[in-house]
């Protein structure tokens, strides 16, 4: 089968969101391709501009950006019907910034037009601010003396984890046998996964839940295959590699960091602590659960533009289609998926301790 894109050559991969079968990185970035490719930058803005508080730093941010724009313009076009149009300041005066069609309608052509390179340049990523990663936070343990200020500070910590599931089921009660020691390492394989996608989607991956957890599925080959692994640099080049197979971004300095993040997450927030393990596994659940959900619903709901305003003409959000998420597709594999991961919450939870099944950079 020929790559969809040029017509030219045979395909080698498929766009892990429209499904489009391409040959090469440039067919993926090419002009026919560039609005799936550059979506995930766009519907960051329509978060920034839709999705914000009611907070004087955050419009400030938001004034600041357009502010840029207006600055940047190109002065060869001073004669346009655009210099008629006064400050941008005194055109947002009253707007509400958490309305993008609103904002949208008062920027000036030449004002659209940057805006728009801004997207599809990748300088998005400078106005999206990165999150702390949660599994980060360390307790400074203090002397005996100071055990209740250790307390105090450890449930702030966990305070700012995902939470744990509740009722969790007895793993007596699922398996009567040891688990393979691989267990260990296919849990990695996971929670490396799970820190590719928390990068990926800077935390936010519960609002793009279809599309977070087919990417997620893609490049998790103990979830997708079913395969198991001896080693923590074997199930953290497992996900790098399906990283580039699925043309998501990934490099060397992403292979470092996602195996110091599992480290992070396996040694929890102080010694002998399974709760970073538990938090992010709970965490994957829900978001499995929630697009499940999602799932079922756009399959029957059926969506039209007629209405829709100028600025989300200008950044539609993606499809929800069956066709758009191939591996929620086949919901059978995808509900073992999901019996797979509470199999390892209840092992965490009950039959976990790090002494036992340690893991070790080989």
């Amino acid at each position: 089968m020929n790559c969809e894109l040029c017509k030219s050559h045979e395909f080698k991969y498929t766009c892990p969101r429209c499904n489009i079968k391409y040959c090469s990185l440039d067919c993926y970035k090419s002009e026919n391709h560039s609005q799936c490719s550059e979506a995930f930058y766009k519907e960051c803005v329509v978060n920034e501009l839709k999705n914000r508080k009611d907070d004087p730093e955050d419009k400030k941010r938001v004034m600041d950006m357009l502010q840029r724009i207006e600055n940047e313009e190109d002065f060869e076009d001073i004669d346009s019907d655009d210099s008629f149009e006064g400050d941008l300041g005194d055109r947002l005066d009253g707007i509400d910034l958490n309305n993008a069609d609103a904002v949208w309608d008062k920027l000036t052509k030449d004002e659209k037009e940057e805006f728009k390179s801004i997207v599809y340049n990748g300088e998005i990523e400078n106005i999206v601010e990165p999150v702390d990663l949660w599994w980060k936070q360390k307790l400074d343990v203090k002397p005996v003396v100071d055990i209740e200020v250790n307390e105090k500070e450890l449930n702030g910590i966990i305070e700012k984890c995902p939470n744990v599931l509740d009722n969790i089921k007895d793993f007596s009660k699922i398996s009567t046998k040891k688990p393979a020691q691989c267990i260990t390492y296919n849990i990695a394989n996971i929670i490396g996964t799970y820190c590719y996608i928390y990068r990926f989607y800077n935390a936010d991956h519960n609002s793009y839940e279809l599309e977070a957890t087919n990417n997620f599925i893609s490049i998790c080959d103990n979830l997708k295959a079913n395969v198991n692994y001896d080693s923590l640099t074997l199930a953290v080049d497992s996900i790098v590699l399906n990283c580039h197979n699925s043309n998501l971004q990934a490099d060397l300095n992403t292979k470092n960091a996602l195996i110091e993040d599992v480290q992070d997450i396996f040694d929890g927030p102080t010694v002998n602590s399974n709760q970073y393990l538990l938090s992010a596994l709970s965490d994957i659940i829900n978001l499995f659960e929630h697009a499940r959900h999602k799932y079922k619903q756009s399959k029957t709901r059926h969506k039209s533009n007629k209405n829709s305003k100028t600025f989300s003409l200008e950044f539609p959000a993606n499809v929800e289609s069956s066709q758009s998420y191939p591996e929620l597709s086949n919901q059978t594999h995808f509900t073992g998926c999901v019996k797979k991961l509470e199999f390892y919450l209840s092992f965490l939870r009950h039959s976990y301790n790090s002494s036992e099944w340690k893991i070790d950079v080989v």
